[in-house]
């Protein structure tokens, strides 16, 4: 049995992971943020909310869910006059996290360090 990550673990892993563009990583760091471990890492939070909490519009964070779920990285089960559910797939990024450890491979939306500069 897998353990339990804590928001800490997920929030690292995925920025360890390097799998998001700029909008869709601040909307999974929200969702992760707000998602609740012992059900399956979900979260009931509306596009209202998600507005407020990110400073984006809901027509770009509907194109970054929709970018999440193209590649596995979330799941939305859409209700009708209800907040959306969102399921966070942490194992999918945890993987990504591990193959990259394992690999040495780099992303296509990790950002290059830039020399000379501080960490």
């Amino acid at each position: 049995m897998q353990k339990k990550l804590t928001t800490l673990d997920i929030l690292r892993d995925a920025r360890n992971s390097g799998l998001f563009r700029k909008a869709a990583q601040s909307l999974y760091y929200h969702l992760a943020l707000r998602a609740d471990q012992s059900k399956q890492y979900s979260t009931y939070v509306g596009y209202p909310t998600l507005c407020a909490d990110t400073g984006l519009d809901a027509k770009t964070l509907q194109k970054a869910a929709a970018e999440l779920e193209d590649q596995g990285l979330i799941r939305r089960v859409v209700r009708p006059n209800h907040s959306n559910i969102w399921f966070l797939n942490v194992t999918a990024v945890r993987d990504a996290v591990e193959r990259i450890r394992e690999n040495d491979v780099e992303s296509p939306f990790r950002q290059p360090d830039i020399e000379g500069a501080e960490v």
